[in-house]
């Protein structure tokens, strides 16, 4: 009994941890995440409505709280947050990872 108590207070300590963490995490804006992400200045806007580097094929479109990026004929988009200091992405499935 005592084994199951402690498991069961432990997972609640890291699910108050986590949210902890994701509460802090809000939905970043457009400026947000061109200041962050690398090389957003070198890309071109087209007619298409996708943005490109020059002689790349693969496109992309930043808004508030999405990215998408458009590569072989295939679109994927990313939710983006930011809490000041560090730029999420996570995708359609839930998986997040940090690009700062």
């Amino acid at each position: 009994m005592r084994v199951v108590l402690l498991i069961v207070f432990g997972l609640a300590a890291c699910g108050s941890a986590l949210a902890e963490v994701k509460s802090s995490m809000r939905i970043a804006t457009e400026a947000e995440i061109r200041m962050v992400l690398r090389g957003t200045s070198e890309l071109k806007a087209s007619k298409n409505g996708w943005e490109y580097r020059q002689g790349s094929r693969v496109g992309y479109k930043i808004s508030n709280g999405q990215m998408c990026v458009f590569q072989s004929g295939r679109q994927s988009c990313f939710t983006m947050y930011y809490d000041g200091k560090r730029l999420e992405m996570m995708d359609k499935r839930g998986n997040r990872e940090f690009l700062n």
